[in-house]
């Protein structure tokens, strides 16, 4: 059987019906046959071209010497543009990913075609990318629950809460929990700050030079500032420990 016959006899098939397709079915269409699908610019292009064609033959365009004619004769020559050569796919080889219905998680062996390969405990399963797509999202710590075996950097513990910031976790055999502060980036997250002064607590920061220093962020002026009131380029930060209990025992 000749499949790249049988794929163009397709594809010539939906190019003759893709022009009456409307939503969900559209988005199917255009995974499955990624020739379909316009690039952004093409978009652009024929949104344009749609927009001039509305002026008057022989008027210009508004506050220009650009005549109708000049611009529809410029817009064509542009050309239309390739479409998409292929559909991204929304989640990688290694990944962990949660079903939002459910909300079992998986972790994605590989993608094959139009098909994710996925790992629920010890059993496999095969599932369309648009279904994934469309009900899974990568898992994070967040979704992390009491008593949940994790690993970090390749060490497993018993995962008890997120305090601060901080993951709280039994490691090792120890009883109490062990705590894996981060460092968090200013353009990943800030942190919160009060309705009152639109001041953060004081946090552990680290500046542009990689020096270290504690202070707090200003919502309303979009500065970090050290506790002695100058301005940082702060480029990561994290809650600071806790204070020692009385006497300097835990």
């Amino acid at each position: 059987m000749n499949y790249e016959q049988k794929y163009k006899a397709a594809l010539d098939w939906m190019q003759s019906v893709y022009p009456t397709m409307t939503g969900a079915d559209k988005e199917d269409a255009e995974h499955y046959f990624p020739e379909l699908k316009e690039s952004e610019d093409e978009r652009i292009r024929k949104g344009l071209i749609k927009a001039v064609s509305g002026i008057l033959k022989g008027n210009t365009l508004y506050g220009t010497d650009v005549t109708r004619e000049e611009a529809l004769a410029w817009l064509e020559k542009q050309g239309e543009q390739k479409s998409a050569d292929k559909v991204e796919p929304k989640f990688h080889e290694g990944e962990w990913i949660i079903h939002q219905g459910t909300e079992n998680i998986y972790q994605v062996i590989a993608r094959i075609d139009n098909q994710y390969q996925l790992k629920y405990g010890d059993n496999y399963t095969v599932q369309k990318c648009t279904d994934v797509d469309r009900c899974a999202r990568l898992w994070t710590i967040a979704d992390a629950k009491d008593g949940d075996v994790l690993v970090h950097n390749g060490y497993p513990f018993i995962f008890m809460g997120v305090k601060d910031g901080i993951v709280q976790a039994y490691y090792q055999g120890m009883v109490d929990a062990d705590k894996y502060p981060r460092w968090i980036s200013v353009e990943d997250e800030l942190p919160p700050t009060s309705d009152k002064d639109d001041e953060s607590d004081d946090y552990l920061i680290v500046d542009s030079d990689g020096d270290k220093n504690v202070g707090y962020y200003n919502k309303m002026d979009e500065l970090w500032f050290s506790c002695d009131g100058y301005i940082l380029d702060v480029t990561h930060w994290m809650p600071l420990p806790e204070a020692p209990k009385e006497g300097g025992k835990e």
